[in-house]
């Protein structure tokens, strides 16, 4: 995600050098608004809160584990007391482990949109 974050800065350091060095406004602006559109899907998977058996699909660490270090305080508690939840931005990926793979997370987007339009009869 680090590098999608890159990606939208380098889209708006591109737009200011087109805006202030070719004056060509229109370029400018359609880069500006792709790497705010970008930063504000990033921000919206960032602020996700995830159950402790969904967190441990994507951290490696067993829901167990993810629960203690809630409750020593090493990750915050985005639940409540007895219904604890992490924050996709807070949570720990175990070492070696990829960091919820961009193919994936895009294929179990589209699948869920797809049985959706199913489910609701949607086109």
């Amino acid at each position: 995600m680090e590098k999608l974050f890159e990606l939208a800065t380098a889209w708006k350091e591109e737009a200011f050098r087109l805006r202030d060095r070719y004056a060509d406004e229109r370029s400018a602006r359609i880069l500006t608004v792709a790497a705010d559109e970008l930063l504000g899907a990033l921000n919206e998977i960032d602020s996700q809160l995830l159950n402790l058996e969904e967190a441990a699909a994507l951290s490696g660490y067993s829901a167990d584990h993810l629960g203690r270090l809630i409750r020593q305080g090493k990750i915050p508690n985005a639940g409540r007391k007895n219904a604890p939840k992490i924050r996709r931005a807070d949570l720990p990926i175990k070492a070696g482990l990829r960091r919820w793979p961009p193919s994936q997370m895009f294929r179990e987007s589209r699948i869920d949109g797809i049985a959706r339009a199913i489910v609701s009869g949607e086109r």
